[in-house]
């Protein structure tokens, strides 16, 4: 027997005498549990058995013992002011994990965390994945993390995220037609309730609203780019007055400049362009006729100046490349 063989010999002696698991020994020691096996085979030796679970459960605070549908025997302990559900025969290798507290007590132990941070855990949400939802106090608004895995800053900045593209949104839709008290931002790709005050909820698509001003279907309410003389023509009858713009857009990537027409302010209509910061070159109001054919005469020369920006937003396809600027300008001015 080699020297490093006895030495795995006495430790695995060592481990079984002092009431160990054939199991828990060799993965201390590093080696086979069939090799553990015939050690002991040879010192006759015998694991100690364990107590009896009913025993073992003296040494804790037990509030209640219950059945799973499965036929699981489990158990409520407490411990220093926390509760824990675990199986009744893990009671002997119990290390009083947080993941096996009790609904109650984790909202206390992660209150504990979260309140120098202006958060607070209201509900823990089981599913297949756990998670907890989680109050910030100085918005009202609420978000979901993993149970155990809450990042603090991802919470407050998705919380103020929220707060953002609410009001982009009430700001491109109006307040005049809808109630937003059910909507609740939860990113670009996932989708929420609108409430239109003559038909009802709808469910919006938060790029198509902020970006486009897509609102009731039933309504029929939408505040997309300019795209037709006859919808130019509806708006100003409804009292509204045309404005033609050339506005510079550019960020730490890109710079072009987009030509268009609104019948509100540019300033609104850069709400739907987040992606950039803008300059306004000129802008000139007139009669439908004048601006539709001055829109139409800029983007036919600027064409041989065409740019499609990176970002996803109605009226792209409207910008042209800073190269013609000095010609639409020129024309604009005319």
């Amino acid at each position: 027997m080699t020297e490093k063989q006895k030495i795995r010999q006495d430790a695995v002696i060592k481990l079984i005498k002092d009431g160990y698991s054939m199991n828990f020994t060799a993965k201390s020691v590093g080696c086979s549990v069939s090799t553990v096996r015939n050690i002991m085979r040879k010192f006759k030796l015998t694991p100690n058995k364990p107590k009896p679970v009913s025993e073992e459960l003296l040494k804790y605070n037990v509030i209640r013992k219950y059945s799973t549908d499965k036929g699981q025997e489990r158990v409520i302990i407490e411990k220093d002011g926390l509760t824990y559900d675990i199986l009744a025969y893990s009671i002997y290798k119990f290390n009083f994990s947080k993941r096996a507290l009790t609904d109650d007590s984790c909202l206390k132990v992660l209150n504990e965390d979260l309140a120098e941070h202006g958060l607070v855990a209201t509900e823990i949400i089981n599913g297949v994945y756990k998670k907890v939802k989680i109050k910030n106090i100085a918005t009202g608004v609420f978000t979901q993390e993993p149970i155990w895995n809450v990042n603090v800053k991802s919470v407050i900045n998705k919380t103020t995220k929220h707060l953002k593209y609410k009001a982009m949104l009430i700001d491109v839709l109006g307040e005049e037609k809808y109630d937003y008290s059910k909507t609740e931002y939860r990113g670009m790709k996932n989708k929420s309730t609108v409430t239109c005050k003559e038909h009802g909820d709808f469910e919006i698509d938060w790029g198509n609203s902020i970006w486009k001003g897509v609102g009731c279907p039933k309504c029929g309410n939408s505040l997309k780019g300019l795209n037709s003389k006859d919808k130019l023509v509806d708006m100003i009858r409804d009292g509204k007055t045309p404005t033609l713009y050339l506005v510079k857009l550019h960020n730490d990537d890109e710079s072009f400049f987009k030509i268009g027409i609104t019948t509100g302010t540019v300033e609104k209509r850069m709400l739907q362009i987040p992606y950039y910061k803008y300059e306004v070159v000129l802008t000139k109001t007139g009669t439908t006729e004048y601006t539709w054919s001055m829109e139409n005469e800029l983007k036919k020369i600027c064409k041989l100046f065409p740019y499609t920006p990176n970002k996803e937003f109605a009226g792209k396809t409207e910008c042209f490349s800073t190269g013609g600027l000095d010609l639409a300008l020129r024309i604009f001015k005319r």
